[in-house]
C-alpha cells in the first residue's frame, strides 16, 4: 500500500482522470446537498482508517458537506439510482 512508503501523514495525488470518474458517476453535484459548487472527493472509508485511494471508495461532495462529514464512514452514493 502506497501509504506504508509515503508514511501516515502523507496522502498520494490523485490524479485527475479518477477525480473525473467519480465526480461523471456521481453526476457532477453533492450526493450530499446537491450542489455543484467547490466539489472534492471524499473517501467512504475514511483514509484515516485504511480507506483506499479508488474509485471504488471515492464519493463527490461539496467542501462544505466533506468538512461536516469528517472521518465518519458516511456512504451517499447509496442514494444514487
Amino acid at each position: 500500500m502506497i501509504r506504508d512508503y509515503l508514511g501516515s501523514d502523507t496522502r498520494a495525488y490523485i490524479p485527475d482522470s479518477i477525480r473525473l470518474a467519480v465526480y461523471s458517476r456521481d453526476g457532477w453535484k453533492c450526493l450530499r446537498c446537491g450542489s455543484a459548487k467547490n466539489l472534492s472527493l471524499d473517501h467512504v472509508h475514511p483514509w484515516s482508517d485504511g480507506g483506499a485511494d479508488s474509485i471504488k471508495n471515492f464519493q463527490t461532495l461539496c467542501r462544505s458537506c466533506n468538512s461536516w462529514k469528517g472521518a465518519r464512514e458516511i456512504d451517499f452514493r447509496k442514494k444514487v439510482l
